[in-house]
């Protein structure tokens, strides 16, 4: 793609964005432009860093991007581009597995490289700029974000036109942030300008982003009441996932989760279950039981599979209802709890900054105490009702929680 660093897989999407009823905020990998062309251990060891990532085996990929990086010291023909883009691929992994500070200093290193070499309009610093604007999306640093966005938006369109898929990239995960913001009318915009150029470059049924931007279009047309172009949305973008990734790679999983939610935010709770339990059953075999999107996974199946409370027998232990604001750094959760104590409404923060599947419904969920995890329970059962409870850790986010209305058990 040019003379430094060339794309090796553009805008994968990574297992982080998958804790998010949204999906976007895919990352760019680099492979080192000397390797393609002088040296055949560089560049298998290039593309098997690329496979690692595509089937989600992060930890083995990590250690192939130091393969490279130590080869390239070792040769003594390493350009300061070439250890640019193994700085920027380790970040990638970084933010993968949602160790958001390493992926910034790793970032932060690639993109000063990248402009002292390459200059601050050169396309490689776009795609350095484009993972550092999404890693600020999921610290809840908006403003940065969208200026990062911008600034890699007009290089892309600069450099390569402004109908190349590149620049549907950042088109995308604008209307991404707009989303995450409840700017409901500029996501819709951005979105579909990035879906015309998706399908007009890759065609309806091949591009992996293309449902990145269908899902994200989804959760408009959901909070826009547009129910039915909502599920149809889903289920297309469900289709193009299976298609490239294959049915059982957890990339899938974001479009599952946003299609069960919906599924039972109709009232169609069984299916709802169904189609978490796949979801869960891919996470434990890709990632592992311990992994903090598969326990997020199995504590919404758990809350789906209880009994509502209308279907409780009398004198049964029913549901209580709570609300529930869980965000990705302890700062932003801070920033949230002390606007709420200055009187904003739980339900409008909820639904603009919310990562939790509860978000489009402004945080409520039921659940049975005993249901929920030790962490959680503890802290609902501290709070009278209508009391909102201090930031507290949460499956390696930050939570605030809300008691709306106690369990009869409890009363």
């Amino acid at each position: 793609m040019c003379s430094g660093i060339r794309r090796l897989l553009s805008s994968l999407i990574h297992a982080g964005a998958a804790r998010q009823l949204s999906l976007a905020l895919g990352v760019v990998l680099m492979a080192p432009c000397w390797g393609w062309t002088q040296s055949g251990e560089l560049a298998t060891l290039a593309g098997k860093f690329g496979q690692l990532y595509r089937e989600g085996r992060y930890a083995e990929a990590e250690k192939t991007s130091e393969e490279i990086i130590s080869l390239l010291a070792k040769s003594g023909a390493a350009k300061d581009l070439d250890v640019a883009a193994s700085l920027n691929n380790l970040g990638s992994l970084a933010y993968a597995q949602l160790k958001y500070d390493t992926a910034e200093t790793f970032y932060e290193r690639a993109l000063q490289l990248c402009e002292a070499v390459a200059g601050p309009g050169h396309v490689d610093v776009a795609d350095v700029l484009y993972n550092l604007a999404g890693l600020s999306v999921m610290q809840g640093r908006y403003e940065r974000a969208e200026s990062l966005y911008q600034r890699s938006l007009k290089i892309r369109q600069a450099s390569l036109g402004s109908e190349d898929p590149a620049a549907a990239d950042v088109l995308n995960n604008l209307g991404f942030l707009y989303l995450r913001q409840n700017k409901l009318q500029l996501a819709d915009q951005a979105l579909r300008h990035a879906l015309l150029i998706w399908q007009k470059h890759f065609g309806s049924e091949t591009a992996p982003l293309a449902a990145v931007t269908l899902n994200n279009l989804a959760v408009v047309r959901f909070r826009q009441n547009g129910f039915e172009e909502a599920e149809s949305l889903y289920k297309q973008a469900l289709a193009i996932e299976e298609k490239f990734w294959g049915k059982d790679h957890p990339e899938t999983t974001t479009t599952l989760r946003n299609l069960g939610e919906f599924c039972r935010a109709q009232g169609r709770r069984d299916e709802a279950v169904r189609i978490y339990q796949r979801a869960l059953a891919m996470l434990e075999k890709a990632l592992g039981p311990g992994d903090a999107l598969t326990r997020e996974t199995a504590r919404r199946l758990g809350e789906l599979s209880a009994k509502t409370e209308d279907s409780a027998p009398a004198g049964a232990d029913r549901l209580g209802v709570y609300q529930i604001i869980m965000v990705r750094t302890k700062s932003e959760a801070d920033r949230l709890l002390e606007r709420i104590k200055k009187g904003e409404n739980f339900d409008e923060l909820a639904l603009a900054h919310s990562l939790d599947p509860t978000a489009p419904e402004r945080g409520y969920f039921k659940a049975k105490t005993g249901d929920l995890r030790e962490e959680l329970r503890s802290r609902l059962e501290r709070l009278d009702e209508g009391e909102v409870s201090e930031v507290f850790d949460l499956n390696n986010n930050w939570a605030i929680v809300k008691k709306i209305k106690n369990s009869p058990q409890q009363e």
